[in-house]
């Protein structure tokens, strides 16, 4: 493999994560924590009308939606170290038997020297094979190096997120109490959670990352309270039996308990 091949593929594979999650990071940044910050701001101590309730519950769900976005690209950027690790381990796999067939050779360069054609020969293959380790050393280095970026580009954007998501669950907990602890007609509760037959998920498949298919329905909360209703996301198997639950949530668009539940799956689940 050549050197220079080995520079390029180096340089491609940090920049693509570098520059991936560094438009993720500037999309949280410049358009999500201004966000949040003003809803908190605006709910920490008192609830809004109804019609602003409303309001903010959607803009929620939005900022949930962009933000599953993000954490999905920021997920498959870090696979990509996990996917280079077969690389890495074959290649010092190869290194190792050689370094025990051949201790005689591997560990230091070999030259020509004068001598008969066959000892020529055998010298020049000797030396082919230890420019073959040495860019085999290269490319283990390469690899390592590429993990490295991307790990460090990866635990950099997490470092953004983390903290977005945290005060997605205060916002959320801010609404729970705006709706379970106000005098709200029925009617009204209705068009703040869209608490309706048809924004139920009755099924849809989605597969791993691993290769495994899911079910996924969303379905209401039966601990939640009556005038109020929760849903939640299940993930189930190929039995039909239920292997994993989102949280219970008065999210008004199903598909951020959807897209909450796919990561969680991804995370969890073989």
């Amino acid at each position: 493999m050549p050197h220079n091949f080995l520079k390029s593929f180096k340089t491609n594979i940090a920049d693509y994560a570098i520059v991936v999650l560094g438009k993720v990071q500037a999309l949280l940044i410049q358009q999500v924590q201004k966000v949040v910050l003003e809803i908190i701001e605006e709910l920490k101590n008192n609830c809004p009308p109804v019609d602003r309730l409303q309001t903010l519950t959607k803009k929620v769900d939005n900022v949930r939606l962009v933000v599953a976005g993000a954490r999905n690209k920021i997920e498959k950027v870090a696979s990509l170290g996990d996917y280079l690790d077969p690389v890495l381990l074959g290649a010092k796999i190869y290194l190792d038997f050689q370094y025990h067939l051949r201790p005689d050779f591997v560990s230091s360069p070999v030259t020509l020297t004068a001598g008969t054609p066959t000892l020529s020969k055998k010298q020049t293959q000797i030396n082919n094979t230890v420019s073959k380790l040495r860019r085999f050393e290269d490319l283990i280095e390469t690899v390592e190096d590429a993990q490295s970026a991307i790990k460090i580009a990866t635990a950099s954007t997490n470092a953004i997120l983390i903290p977005i998501l945290s005060a997605l669950d205060l916002i959320q907990s801010f609404i729970d109490r705006c709706l379970t602890n106000q005098e709200i007609p029925d009617k009204d509760l209705e068009g703040i959670i869209q608490a309706t037959n048809q924004i139920y998920i009755n099924g849809i498949q989605y597969k791993n990352i691993k290769g495994t298919t899911y079910t996924i329905k969303v379905i209401k909360d039966p601990s939640s309270p009556a005038v109020a209703q929760k849903r939640q996301a299940i993930a189930q198997n190929f039995r039909g039996i239920t292997v994993l639950t989102g949280p219970s949530s008065f999210a008004g668009d199903p598909q951020v308990l959807v897209e909450e539940l796919k990561f969680r799956i991804d995370k969890q689940l073989p």
